[in-house]
């Protein structure tokens, strides 16, 4: 017997969302604190052999993204919030490496090929 579908909770709405395009929400975002190196030594061993290529939906400003970049061959980050978006390509880590970074909801995302993984670090409860 299946779970029949259950409504989102008000808080996570798209109503509420929708903060999370806003400029002064973005720039909150350097105070976060970053994920633990072991973070990144268990995604390693749960990718795989090469060649790797991970989806990350809601990249935000790439505190996962940046991490997870020199593990991988190919990474495509999804955030759909512009204000993020551009933090993510203003910092650190993020010049010469191989992240192609797209401007769209992860619903909205073609899933055009095979991945290695798909990660979702704090997005996760935001998708349809």
């Amino acid at each position: 017997m299946t779970e029949p579908h259950r409504a989102k909770p008000q808080h996570l709405a798209t109503e509420y969302a929708a903060q999370f395009g806003d400029e002064e929400v973005a720039a909150a975002y350097r105070h976060r604190p970053p994920y633990p190196a072991e973070t990144f030594a268990i995604l390693d061993r749960l990718l795989g052999p090469a060649p790797r290529c991970v989806l990350e939906l809601g990249a935000g400003t790439g505190d996962l993204t940046i991490g997870l970049a020199p593990l991988v061959d190919a990474l495509i980050a999804v955030e759909p919030s512009r204000p993020m978006l551009e933090r993510a390509l203003q910092r650190d880590g993020v010049a010469g490496a191989h992240v192609e970074w797209l401007a769209v909801a992860a619903e909205a995302y073609a899933f055009d090929r095979r991945y290695s993984a798909v990660v979702a670090a704090e997005s996760f409860h935001w998708l349809d």
